[in-house]
């Protein structure tokens, strides 16, 4: 799955470098009011809606929008809903379960920094330290042939991060741009989970089972790869 998604980032990489060399649009001037030739792949938005179609592998449906705020810098929103599995069997204890995807939520918040000269805000290169939250949220569903009558019960993973992202926003049209990045940080995750407790009963000769929940917490390195597809505008 990794190589996939690095195959696809690197192929739309290369995809944007080239038409961003030979592409050539008309872009009306701010301060003559006139139209010019633009050669240098940057235009003068103020905002990008954008959607990020790779995050939808690990369950993202994920929306962002970003507004200038300065000659160098932005501000750029994320929110989404996340989906963990629409359905899929887990084992425990040697045992099937069937997952049943609820909806989560994701948002994360950025900084942009566009250090280059002569490139405003929204082109080429930038640096965005990131903050944000996730949860996935599940069910599961015991088997009735191994367990009947044990109930279902719910499941989430929370993850709370800070990344440090690096990217490329490219205009692959007048009003239309590719934004792909490559983000590492720190994650703390939170996950509640469960197992199966069997204790036999004597008297009664039988293995009485039941869902046992508990919870762990967790501090990992995070690194991410996305690339964005954006519709631009100005006022």
């Amino acid at each position: 799955m990794k190589k996939s998604i690095l195959s696809i980032f690197l192929v739309l990489f290369a995809f944007s470098f080239v038409n961003a060399q030979e592409t050539v649009y008309v872009l009306k001037d701010k301060k003559t009011k006139k139209n010019r030739i633009n050669t240098d792949r940057t235009v003068e938005h103020m905002n990008v809606l954008k959607y990020d179609p790779l995050q939808t592998i690990t369950g993202e449906v994920k929306f962002s929008f970003e507004r200038v705020l300065s000659q160098k810098t932005s501000l750029e929103v994320s929110l989404g809903p996340t989906l963990d599995g629409l359905s899929s069997f887990r084992a425990f204890n040697g045992f099937s379960f069937v997952s049943e995807g609820r909806l989560g939520m994701v948002a994360e918040l950025g900084y942009r920094f566009y250090p280059l000269d002569d490139t405003p805000a929204l082109n080429r290169l930038y640096v965005s330290p990131v903050v944000g939250w996730k949860i996935y949220n599940s069910r599961f569903n015991p088997d009735d042939n191994f367990y009947p009558g044990l109930e279902s019960e719910d499941f989430n993973r929370q993850r709370g991060f800070f990344t440090f992202n690096i990217g490329m926003q490219s205009w692959l049209a007048k009003s239309f741009s590719i934004d792909y990045y490559a983000g590492f940080g720190l994650a703390m995750l939170r996950e509640n989970n469960f197992f199966i407790s069997e204790i036999y009963n004597p008297e009664t000769e039988i293995f009485e089972t039941s869902l046992v929940k508990n919870s762990f917490n967790s501090n990992v390195f995070q690194f991410k790869l996305g690339v964005k597809v954006g519709i631009g505008w100005t006022e």
